[in-house]
């Protein structure tokens, strides 16, 4: 079986795709060329370099010759089963959408490059996709499809985007609703490792998508060799040097990965748990340095005098750094407003990095899928007595994560994971 995969947002489909190769699969992973921002980039996957905060909030709106000079530049080489619409051939002839409406083809030939990928997919077997874009061409390809939301998509198909204020967008809006939702509809599955089916703070998203086949298909990650912590502060130190900050000087480290956004993650409270204890009581915290609160979060750090304790990193990493950032680090911290993970908390524990957030284990209890082993916090008061038990060294951390490591190994093994997706093609 060929498989193909199309889809760019944080790069979901690219890690499914290198995991089915590795496995000796035949895929075919079509390039997103409608996705320029940084973190969809197959070379942020596999290359080794830092970007401007300034630059990856611009990068959405990037020409595509940017990224074509960044690519040469680190040496990223694409692997042989990447195929790329803007490199192929034309397409002298519209490839046929099955099931097409005149506004599924006005659909196609409105967007940069829909046409090729449309033919791309209908060159392969089956399909797994991840965006709006990617499903509704899905849907006309005339294959087996399987969707793994990012997250917008799914909350789309479900109706949950505001209909645009002015009226003539109306018909748009709801043409866009109907097909994203008939999409999910006709997929042979729809796959998360989210219970809530990414629907984060909203609640359960699945209740409000009815006939959708949902399938559990946690995001396959390998794990890997966790160092002694004398070598992770070596790394560390090494680490921050490079990136031109200066070494922490304090007992625990910990990274906070996501953008700062207090809404949606909740780092106001870990700053507010941080002020709360004495200055002996509080470990390092290195965050990234970007998102709509950056400016608030580096004020509440001067304003409450955690200058000493907090440093906020000037770039940002691509995937290879992230990960030394992980494997150097003593814990990690996500986010407190979910109740569920994403990418960034597996890998982390991939890399056996014990992490502090909120899961939500009875969401996850009663879809009969085993949450995630994390240092469990949701409230202020939870998170500061989290942070005095690590630097009390009344928390083994080393403990805490090889039990992160063992739960990434039974969940998310990429061995399981593809045998179950490639089932779910047969049923």
């Amino acid at each position: 079986m060929r498989l193909g995969l199309y889809g760019g947002t944080a790069n979901n489909c690219y890690v499914f795709a290198h995991a089915f190769a590795q496995s000796g699969i035949s895929v075919r992973f079509i390039r997103d060329r409608s996705d320029s921002f940084s973190f969809s980039q197959p070379v942020w996957e596999d290359n080794r370099f830092t970007q401007s905060y300034k630059d990856v909030s611009a990068s959405a709106s990037f020409p595509w010759e940017w990224w074509s000079r960044k690519e040469v530049e680190v040496k990223w080489r694409p692997p042989d089963w990447l195929l790329d619409p803007m490199r192929s051939e034309p397409v002298h002839e519209s490839p046929k959408p099955l099931r097409s409406s005149f506004w599924i083809a006005k659909y196609i030939l409105g967007g940069h490059c829909r046409a090729t990928v449309l033919e791309m997919m209908q060159a392969c077997d089956a399909l797994i996709v991840c965006g709006v874009e990617a499903a509704i061409l899905a849907s006309v390809a005339g294959k087996p499809y399987g969707i793994w939301p990012h997250g917008g998509d799914i909350r789309l198909a479900a109706g949950l985007h505001p209909v645009p204020r002015r009226f003539w967008r109306w018909p748009s809006h709801f043409a866009l609703v109907h097909t994203i939702r008939r999409a999910y509809k006709r997929a042979v599955w729809v796959g998360t490792h989210d219970p809530k089916g990414i629907g984060a703070h909203i609640g359960d998203i699945s209740r409000l998508l009815t006939k959708v086949n949902f399938r559990h298909v946690p995001i396959p990650i390998s794990t890997q060799s966790r160092p002694v912590q004398d070598e992770r502060r070596t790394r560390l130190i090494k680490l921050l040097a490079e990136l031109g900050h200066n070494s922490p000087e304090r007992q625990h480290v910990g990274f906070v990965p996501s953008r700062m956004d207090f809404s949606w993650k909740g780092q106001d409270r870990l700053l507010d748990a941080m002020a709360g204890l004495t200055d002996r009581s509080r470990p390092h915290l290195i965050f990234s340095g970007w998102g709509r609160d950056y400016s608030e979060a580096k004020r509440i750090v001067q304003e409450k005098g955690l200058a000493q304790c907090v440093t906020f990193l000037q770039v940002s990493l691509s995937k290879p750094l992230l990960c030394e950032m992980f494997s150097a680090c003593d814990f990690a911290v996500d986010q407190f407003h979910a109740g569920t993970y994403g990418t960034a908390m597996v890998e982390a524990m991939a890399c056996g990095l014990p992490v502090i957030m909120w899961i939500d284990e009875e969401v996850y209890e009663n879809r009969g899928w085993e949450s995630p082993p994390v240092i469990n916090c949701r409230t202020t008061a939870d998170i500061a007595k989290a942070l005095i038990r690590i630097t009390s060294n009344s928390l083994d951390l080393e403990e805490a994560g090889r039990l992160s490591q063992a739960w990434v190994a039974r969940v998310h093994n990429p061995e399981v994971v593809l045998a179950n997706v490639l089932e779910f093609f047969k049923c």
